[in-house]
């Protein structure tokens, strides 16, 4: 099983273009191997729902719960569905669920040891496996902000999207514990993947920009885009980063896929997901009608797809940052996007789906890169990028860390002063190219400090640009 790696640079097969949207996905195991020992990399799952790592990253689970291999899930959520946290509720009878699948899945007596992991002032409610040397399941209990990502009236509207667009401040577990806000969540996350010594991150998909519904077409659950978002975040924040381990599966829309999953695969992951069911009392009390878990969860049981890292044909500079909708999967090369000033001498530069046009082929020269298409080169401006005539002055000089980071040789974070370089340690001051997410926005190309390294500051091709 060979791991995927956050930023190893490919260049593209011959004849890839016409079917790159296809070289996105993998089908099962593509993300694991075939023996425990080559798994056992201290794995954690990071999800939004109880029963999300059931659904999407099964069976890859079951190939990374090896012998003696530390393996912990996080569920982000609560999976309310705006219902109260009590005693013996649907909150509970979830995660009392995902508890005897995983017992079921280790081959272990559904026994389990509360064990709650204190991260700064904060305990996250954790229960380890008994027979079962470390597997670990921990839950934050955060409200569900359901498919759309509004929020339930209970917990006053709020969402993990809310969270992420920056349209709450902070978001309080439905179980009253204290609350986030998202530096104190991707801290605490971080927190506890380093406790772990965490080698690989499994999530869901976190390029899906298209929110809602089961059976609204390309779209996927709020919560599982914005968690996965997170949960990849924590995975570029590990110490040894570059060779930390993330893999995204896709969610609602992988039911429009074919089916991948053999036979015994496909009987062994519903058999774990039935154990959920029961747990959950999906059977001792009738699913109410149209409920995913009275037959919609067969269209998941078998199948599984995980996501691809991008690749840069000769000549492209991708970002790590992608975009998936009802239209497909998209890799997002950097281009120029216009006339900005009415001027051949000055365009501005962004992202766009890569289709080969010459304004997303650049050549690297000395640092410098220069636009194929448009023959201007990228300049650093303030906290901005743009294209302007080439003439080797130093805000056209650009230098790539082993990381994907690229790092305008003479902007500092904070404005337009020179940089000295280094900031200190092994992480690189001064201001790297940024691209914003497109869960918040359109594409929007910046300059942002280069530390602490983030997806958007993570890009693919450039490798002949000078080292950072």
């Amino acid at each position: 099983m060979s791991v995927v790696l956050l930023f190893l640079v490919l260049g593209r097969p011959a004849g890839m273009s016409e079917n790159r949207a296809v070289a996105l996905l993998d089908g099962p195991g593509a993300s694991g191997g075939k023996s425990g020992a080559q798994v056992c990399g201290r794995t954690m799952v990071g999800v939004a729902h109880e029963d999300d790592d059931l659904l999407f990253v099964n069976p890859e689970m079951q190939r990374a719960m090896g012998p003696q291999c530390a393996f912990s899930t996080v569920y982000l959520t609560a999976g309310d569905a705006g219902r109260s946290y009590a005693g013996g509720d649907y909150v509970q009878e979830r995660e009392e669920g995902v508890r005897a699948a995983y017992a079921e899945m280790a081959g272990v007596p559904d026994r389990w040891t509360r064990h709650d992991v204190h991260v700064g002032n904060r305990t996250i409610a954790s229960y380890t496996l008994n027979g079962k040397t470390g597997v670990r399941l921990s839950f934050l209990r955060l409200p569900d902000g359901n498919p759309v990502g509004s929020g339930y009236p209970r917990h006053a509207h709020q969402s993990l999207l809310k969270l992420f667009r920056g349209e709450i401040r902070d978001i309080r577990p439905v179980d009253g514990a204290q609350s986030y806000t998202e530096r104190q969540l991707i801290d605490s996350l971080t927190a506890l993947a380093r406790q772990d010594g965490i080698r690989r991150v499994l999530t869901l998909d976190y390029d899906n920009t298209s929110f809602g519904h089961t059976y609204t077409p390309g779209a996927d659950h709020s919560d599982h885009g914005v968690a996965a978002r997170y949960f990849r975040r924590v995975a570029f924040g590990l110490p040894d980063s570059p060779r930390i381990g993330v893999t995204g599966y896709l969610g609602y829309d992988m039911s429009r896929l074919p089916e991948n999953l053999g036979p015994i695969l496909a009987r062994q992951k519903d058999a774990i997901f039935q154990s959920y069911r029961r747990g959950a009392g999906c059977e001792s009390k009738a699913c109410p009608p149209g409920h995913y878990m009275g037959g919609k969860y067969l269209e998941w049981a078998r199948r599984e797809y995980s996501l691809k890292p991008p690749t840069s044909g000769p000549g492209e500079i991708v970002s790590a940052i992608g975009r998936a909708n009802g239209a497909g999967r998209h890799e997002l090369c950097l281009g120029s996007v216009g006339d900005a000033k009415g001027s051949p001498e000055a365009m501005e530069v962004g992202t766009s789906d890569c289709i080969g046009r010459a304004d997303q082929s650049w050549r690297i020269n000395a640092g410098t890169i220069e636009s194929k298409g448009a023959r201007l080169c990228l300049t650093a401006d303030s906290r901005r990028v743009t294209l302007l005539t080439c003439d080797g002055r130093p805000h056209q000089e650009w230098r790539q860390g082993k990381d994907g980071r690229i790092q305008s040789a003479v902007m500092q974070s904070g404005g337009g002063r020179p940089s000295g370089g280094q900031s200190g340690g092994d992480e690189p001051g001064g201001s790297c190219l940024f691209q914003d997410d497109l869960a918040v926005r359109h594409p929007r190309l910046l300059l942002r400090p280069c530390s602490p390294l983030r997806p958007e500051l993570s890009w693919y091709g450039g490798s002949a640009l000078p080292a950072a």
